[in-house]
């Protein structure tokens, strides 16, 4: 199949799959967000080092339907319950970005504590990856109006460290967490050689 056509349709799908589970503004303004960043990352990593292989259709259908469980729930369950919905519409490699974007990835004892089913949630596959760590460098601001919250200003940042602080505070410095998160980025940057070009 021609991979343009391809994407087009994907797109479609992810566009009606948000649509049918009732996406609201902000969660849509997200996934597009997280999607053209983890666009820009893939891109760049192709252009750095050529010998890397990335299904970009992956990047992008992946990182458009990587929340969709919150259309359910806003807890840490949001990737397990977006990797319920998905399967069977999508292919096997979107449902994993699905599930395992959450955190920088848990691993299977951490997921049983915290509730989750017994798996092994940490991202695997470079698309994975990419996706997890794109959901990463976005922020936003909120305003709340009749109950709705809107996005009032977004951020994109060249690394996880605004992540970091924020899990720092939420679950303490020395949370494991924090290294994966910082592993990640090393991953990233070593196939990068360089910088991210990011919004500022």
């Amino acid at each position: 199949m021609n991979d343009k056509y391809e994407r087009t349709n994907l797109f479609q799908m992810a566009l009606f799959f948000h649509f049918e589970h009732k996406s609201d503004s902000t969660l849509l303004f997200h996934s597009n967000h997280v999607s053209y960043i983890a666009t820009l990352i893939a891109n760049q990593l192709i252009i750095s080092n050529p010998k890397i292989k990335i299904d970009m259709v992956t990047v992008h259908i992946g990182a458009l339907l990587h929340d969709i469980g919150r259309t359910k729930t806003h807890t840490i369950r949001h990737g397990v319950v977006g990797g319920k919905l998905l399967k069977g519409f999508f292919s096997e490699a979107i449902v994993n970005i699905a599930k395992r974007h959450i955190g920088g990835g848990i691993p299977r004892e951490e997921a049983i504590s915290l509730g989750l089913p017994a798996e092994d949630y940490v991202p695997i596959t470079l698309e994975e990856k990419i996706v997890c760590y794109a959901d990463k460098l976005v922020d936003y601001d909120f305003f709340e109006y009749t109950s709705q919250l809107y996005i009032q200003k977004s951020y994109t940042y060249n690394s996880v460290e605004n992540e970091i602080n924020k899990l720092a505070k939420k679950l303490g410095s020395n949370h494991p967490a924090i290294q994966r998160l910082q592993d990640l980025e090393k991953e990233l940057w070593t196939i990068n050689r360089g910088p991210f070009q990011g919004e500022q």
